[in-house]
């Protein structure tokens, strides 16, 4: 659905318009949720968290890329791995 026609369905569709209200909300709460996890939690979380949200991104993506992404530099998230294939 175009984008205009979504503005004009939530603009003459009070339902419509509570629904799309409840998504953005809760997206916005899921969005707020993991950036503050990125920024409090332990790299060892972060990446645990990560690993759990995101299975199978952990096979498929280049290491630098996920480090960037929880705010870790590489050899910590290869010291995390590392770790983590020792107790394995």
């Amino acid at each position: 659905i175009e984008l205009t026609d979504l503005r004009r369905l939530f603009e003459t569709n009070l339902e419509f318009c509570n629904w799309g209200r409840i998504i953005h909300q809760n997206e916005y709460r899921r969005l707020h949720r993991s950036h503050k996890e990125r920024l409090t939690l332990p790299a060892r979380q972060r990446y645990e968290e990560f690993k759990k949200q995101f299975p199978y991104v952990c096979q498929r993506t280049n290491l630098g890329y996920i480090a960037s992404y929880l705010g870790i530099t590489l050899s910590t998230l290869s010291r995390l791995r590392s770790n983590e294939n020792d107790k394995a």
